[in-house]
């Protein structure tokens, strides 16, 4: 699992379910203390040795990376 915050009270979370293979994410108000959006999921064609390492937020472009081993 990764985290990165997209605004001060925003924080984007990331993470991988090694034996389903499919990756999680949605956005997290620090201040509401709940999920503010929906929880997205995609399968990844990889093994169960793969994992999130670190996310990223790019304020210029409004994208986030996040970078597998």
């Amino acid at each position: 699992m990764t985290c990165c915050f997209i605004t001060d009270t925003i924080l984007f979370v990331n993470i991988f379910h090694n034996k389903l293979l499919i990756h999680f994410h949605f956005l997290y108000d620090t201040q509401k203390k709940k999920i503010v959006a929906d929880v997205q999921e995609y399968e990844i064609d990889c093994s169960a040795k793969n994992f999130p390492q670190k996310s990223f937020y790019n304020a210029e472009k409004s994208e986030i990376y996040v970078f597998y081993r």
